[in-house]
């Protein structure tokens, strides 16, 4: 254990020298707990942090070998680990909107309904919100709420996604399309900038969606099914 501390203060370390002091801070949710805890504290702290996290979101994303019989308890009373609960708050309040209103309860259960998924990254690269639906194509939990958008793709693709946001805060796009074959899927993934009534730019929407069931359809269906 001691050994396995040694080598993540070492890497830390490393990481504070390659990243520079300030910029980890809006770019790598990875190191988040870096703005939480000093850095002369022991790294059993980060341990510690992530812990809760992943015991958090693996009920969602499945576990290695089989789900543990007990949650991950906090036994430092020190640590100060953010809680991630349900908002409640105001879910019975009607939402106004340009044509009508909805409840927040009602709002976030239509967007579960779509038969897609949807991302919203706001104007500073940040992901915001993300859909929840039951056909789920990519996996995301919800640790990756407030990260940049830039740490939520592998490093071959993340220039594609900055190219595309850049183009879309300069006003030089609207959208962007992409389709892939991914296992027995034709998974067609859209991007929209998002805008004020101003034009001004909001973020960006990503929409993803499993069109294999669509491009098979032929003929007509005009009666309801049995």
């Amino acid at each position: 254990m001691q050994s396995i501390i040694e080598e993540i203060t070492e890497l830390t370390a490393e990481w504070y020298k390659i990243i520079g002091p300030d910029h980890h801070k809006d770019r790598d949710c990875h190191w988040y707990i870096e703005t939480k805890w000093s850095y002369d504290q022991p790294p059993i702290y980060i341990i510690q942090h992530y812990g809760y996290i992943i015991d958090e979101v693996s009920d969602e994303l499945g576990y290695f070998l089989e789900k543990p019989k007990v949650k991950f308890s906090n036994n430092n009373p020190d640590i100060v680990v953010p809680e991630m609960q349900e908002q409640t708050t105001g879910s019975l309040q009607a939402i106004q909107f340009g044509a009508g209103s909805l409840s927040q309860t009602e709002v976030n259960a239509l967007l579960n309904t779509l038969p897609l998924d949807m991302t919203f990254v706001d104007k500073e690269g940040n992901v915001k919100y993300f859909s929840q639906g039951k056909e789920r194509i990519f996996d995301r939990p919800s640790t990756i709420i407030g990260r940049h958008v830039s740490m939520c793709h592998p490093p071959s693709s993340v220039h594609v996604v900055e190219e595309i946001i850049e183009s879309f805060e300069s006003g030089r796009k609207d959208n962007e399309d992409f389709w892939i074959r991914m296992k027995d899927m034709f998974v067609y993934i859209r991007y929209f900038a998002v805008r004020d009534p101003s034009g001004d730019f909001l973020g960006t929407l990503e929409i993803t969606q499993n069109i294999k069931p669509i491009t098979e359809l032929q003929g007509e269906k005009r009666l309801v099914s049995k």
